[in-house]
């Protein structure tokens, strides 16, 4: 991929954007990564994070005028809080009123986690059936401790082996959620972590830097084996 006025450094193996203008240069790296994948293969399946960093990016990339000329896209969740999908804690309600504000661009689809049911295990083997084996272009936010989609640290979902999507129980409200398990982590294909600010920055020098740094059970983003960080030059 070529980014104008962009450069990429390998730190301990990993890809880095070093960002100058962290939300308008990052969506301008996530979309030139879909137009590629479309380009290549005529579809592509995007797993979408919640939180305020994947906010911010899901404005900027909406606001290109080029947003709503995509096509063929399916739109997934990485998790979603257990609360009814119109309040603002649910991620479905945050991607609609950032990523789509102007509506879904016609041709794509955006596929709920229904995480307002009585029956979570019934949606999280729902949600996982209709999950692609091999996701395109998955986003992370990087939380404050390491935490990425509702895999916290400590979770024992971060020792799951067999489900693909399962409910869990976290430590910040809403506490009840349901998310993927690694499984998809390490079945997707181009992972992206959205870490601007100095706090995302100093998870990836514990990460990288760091050799006490425990593992993904402690600081969970350690699962991000593949990802291209994105973080902001002044930080590093």
């Amino acid at each position: 991929m070529l980014y104008s006025n962009l450069y990429v450094q390998m730190i301990s193996g990993m890809n880095i954007f070093c960002l100058d203008d962290w939300v308008i240069e990052a969506a301008s790296i996530l979309h030139s990564k879909v137009e590629e994948v479309l380009l290549e293969k005529g579809k592509c399946s995007i797993l979408l994070t919640g939180g305020r960093s994947g906010a911010s990016l899901y404005e900027a990339w909406s606001s290109k005028s080029s947003f709503q000329d995509l096509k063929n896209i399916d739109f997934y969740f990485g998790d979603e809080r257990c609360v009814p999908f119109k309040e603002p804690d649910s991620n479905y309600a945050l991607v609609n009123r950032t990523l789509f504000s102007r509506g879904i661009p016609p041709g794509c689809n955006l596929h709920r986690i229904k995480a307002d049911s009585s029956d979570l295990e019934g949606v999280a083997m729902h949600y996982a059936a209709l999950l692609p084996q091999q996701i395109d272009v998955a986003l992370f936010g990087i939380g404050d401790d390491g935490h990425i989609a509702s895999l916290f640290p400590g979770s024992l979902a971060i020792r799951e082996k067999r489900r693909r999507v399962l409910p869990v129980v976290t430590p910040y409200k809403p506490s009840i959620r349901i998310t993927i398990s690694p499984l998809v982590i390490k079945d997707s294909d181009s992972i992206f972590a959205l870490a601007p600010g100095p706090k995302k920055a100093a998870i990836f020098k514990s990460l990288h830097f760091d050799c006490s740094a425990t593992g993904s059970e402690a600081i969970p983003a350690r699962l991000l084996t593949r990802a291209i960080w994105l973080i902001e030059k002044r930080y590093l």
